[in-house]
């Protein structure tokens, strides 16, 4: 299904062409939605999901963030077009957003916090889309920035290491006791050092690439437990929390295999075409 952007001024036959110039009227606002799921489920603070299958009998949701960067909807003619994303001084700005997903309450409390932004606004050509573009990920250039030297969306604390930036932040309880019952999963670049000079061993930033994606009324899906095949939400790691941090441990590979990503490289296999964890709706 496609998409149609259109500007009244456009069609009123000006000659002109939308995509140059930087004119107001060649672009048309967009919204793009950002849904998180559980395999059919909406995925919300509070609820239990069925973990079977995945190291635990159940799960239950504590913090769910993301940052997505460079986003391009494709035209039903194959091009790819950027979003000219718009600054907001708090959740985008300089072509990154932070998505955030879970709303504080619940179980979700300790380690969320109220505030939510499931969607991208920004700016594009009048035109027909039917695919959406991106990657996971902050770009290079700036996710090694100090932190004393970083804006909006990329100052947020939790997000933050020293050496970068989280790209993708996930926390899960599990069936285990406390506080052995927190799961984790971060993905960011790795094997970096402190000078920002030099590149990370691996760069872990995935490549999502969707077709049948209406701007004007499909959402971006990221299934929960898409991502999760594989792992194991109970995997012993002494008495305090479990899970992946993009480093040497063996229950991240087959995460960044439901990603598109070479665990050993870090880098996109075959485009990370075969990624499961992203979708429309």
């Amino acid at each position: 299904m496609s998409g149609k952007l259109f500007l009244a001024l456009a069609a009123a036959g000006c000659g002109r062409d939308p995509t140059r110039g930087g004119h107001p009227s060649a672009l048309q606002p967009v919204e793009l939605a950002f849904d998180a799921r559980y395999g059919d489920h909406e995925l919300t603070c509070g609820p239990t999901y069925d973990a079977t299958g995945l190291g635990s009998s159940t799960l239950r949701l504590a913090d769910l963030r993301m940052y997505v960067s460079d986003l391009s909807l494709t035209t039903t003619g194959g091009d790819e077009v950027p979003v000219a994303m718009t600054d907001d001084h708090r959740w985008q700005g300089d072509g990154v957003a932070l998505l955030d997903f879970d709303d504080g309450t619940g179980t979700c409390a300790d380690l969320g916090d109220p505030a939510t932004h499931r969607s991208v606004s920004g700016q594009v050509p009048p035109g027909d889309y039917d695919g959406i573009s991106f990657p996971l990920g902050v770009p290079e250039d700036v996710d090694r920035q100090p932190a004393f030297d970083t804006a909006p969306p990329l100052d947020v604390p939790p997000m933050q290491e020293e050496t970068g930036h989280d790209f993708l932040r996930l926390d899960v309880y599990n069936d285990r006791p406390a506080p052995a019952n927190l799961w984790v999963l971060r993905i960011a670049s790795a094997g970096c050092g402190l000078d920002p000079t030099v590149p990370c061993a691996r760069s872990n930033r995935a490549r999502v690439s969707l077709s049948g994606f209406d701007p004007d009324a499909d959402s971006v899906l990221f299934d929960v437990r898409a991502l999760l095949v594989g792992g194991d939400l109970e995997a012993d790691s002494g008495d305090g929390p479990s899970g992946c941090t993009s480093e040497d441990m063996e229950i991240c590979p087959p995460l960044f295999d439901n990603l598109g990503l070479d665990w050993a490289t870090g880098e996109c296999a075959d485009d990370c075409s075969g990624q499961t964890v992203f979708g429309v709706e």
